[in-house]
């Protein structure tokens, strides 16, 4: 009994220090490149060539391929992208996230606490911000192999624990079932790179063997959609049409690929001799393969999507409530700087347009002008309200002086 509770206890705080790394990296990261980031998401054109270059870069600074896919939802929902601009990015947000397991599966676990060291110091020591987010990157980084190297160690004697084994390796033969198995933890714990993370430790101690890996890496690509799914709920249309579009790319893509499951391993066990790596690079090239795939028609699955889920339309335009101001953004400051400028906008032009209607009453009295002044006035007093609470939201963040003064501005 005692060893299942070492199992429990060595695990989750394992995977606790893996994603505290991850949340680590993530918000030097974003701090660090917080302008180049604003730079990007401006720049982003109806070309899907340049969505999946920008999606990678974006996912590469913010971590997360889930996090992009949010931050989509957001600039969609917003009327700031169409959903065939988002087509390309989210397949470079796939793409991106690889880029991590890469890195994991370097398996520097040994160096571990020297980056936690380095990072700390130069974290704690240095009084300029970008040398400070460099310094917690590294930081980052290190807790990400620490946690790694726990889950690894503790793990060990799961290979010579009777049925324990037999069963991982089960996968392999029950690809659906291994697949099932890590959507569902993966929708739980809401990051792919966990969920291969833990893959990857089974597999250092021989617990998992390739054959069993892959399903469980697929199931992990699939299960990560939930969060950007979860970022839909009382969204736009046009924002659920993102989280969709997610989805249908990685459920179509493992379908593609489950049916040649055997000799897409083969293709894998010849890019490498290390196992670790191995993984690392099936999760590489599915990803990179059903952009390659999809790409090409991403104008056609736009429509498909907007099939899919029609537009709902409004009889009568709702002034109180936000259009732009997406909570799921927050954790991305520049993301919701942006739109907290773009809601204010929206404000300038409703009194714009009480304006216009006032000199229409002048001229001639319409009841319904007057109406509808009332409930656009009505409007701006309650968005006034929702900005400045959005505002002092992104303040609690950890902001760079920069932002700081946006957010101020």
């Amino acid at each position: 009994m005692s060893f299942v509770f070492q199992l429990i206890f060595g695990v989750a705080g394992g995977l606790a220090l893996f994603l505290y790394g991850m949340n680590l990296c993530s918000d030097g990261l974003q701090r660090a490149s917080g302008s180049a980031l604003k730079t990007i998401l401006s720049k982003l054109t109806s070309n899907p060539v340049m969505g999946v270059i920008f999606g990678t870069i974006v996912t590469v600074l913010i971590q997360s391929s889930s996090a992009t896919t949010v931050i989509l939802v957001g600039l969609v929902g917003a009327k700031l992208m169409t959903l065939a601009q988002s087509i390309g990015v989210i397949l470079g947000a796939d793409i991106g996230t690889t880029l991590t397991v890469q890195l994991i599966a370097f398996n520097v676990t040994s160096y571990s606490l020297l980056f936690i060291a380095v990072g700390f110091a130069i974290n704690f020591i240095s009084k300029r911000d970008k040398v400070k987010q460099i310094g917690q990157v590294i930081l980052g980084f290190g807790m990400i192999f620490f946690g790694l190297g726990i889950m690894s160690s503790t793990m060990q004697p799961l290979k010579d624990y009777p049925g324990v084994p037999e069963l991982f390796a089960s996968f392999g033969s029950s690809p659906l079932m291994g697949l099932l198995v890590s959507t569902i933890f993966t929708a739980i714990i809401q990051g792919s790179a966990a969920t291969i993370g833990i893959v990857l430790s089974l597999s250092l101690q021989g617990i998992v063997p390739l054959e069993a890996a892959i399903p469980l890496v697929l199931g992990a690509n699939i299960g990560t959609c939930v969060t950007a799914l979860l970022a839909t709920i009382g969204a736009p249309t046009e924002a659920k049409r993102v989280g969709i579009a997610h989805v249908l790319f990685k459920i179509l893509g493992v379908v593609i690929i489950m049916p040649f499951v055997v000799p897409f391993t083969s293709l894998v066990r010849m890019t490498a001799t290390d196992i670790t790596r191995q993984i690392a690079n099936a999760h590489t090239i599915f990803n990179v393969g059903i952009t390659v795939l999809f790409l090409p028609f991403a104008g056609k699955f736009a429509q498909l999507i907007e099939w899919m889920i029609p537009e709902k339309t409004e009889a009568i335009p709702d002034f109180q409530k936000p259009q732009y101001l997406k909570r799921q953004s927050l954790d991305t400051p520049v993301i919701a700087i942006e739109q907290a400028r773009a809601e204010t906008g929206r404000v300038a032009q409703m009194v714009q347009e009480m304006a216009v209607g006032l000199t229409q009453i002048l001229d001639n009295y319409d009841e319904t002008v007057v109406e509808k002044i009332n409930q656009i006035e009505a409007g701006i007093d309650q968005l006034y309200r929702e900005i400045i609470h959005f505002l002092s939201e992104i303040a609690q963040h950890n902001l760079t002086k920069e932002q700081s003064n946006e957010n101020i501005l």
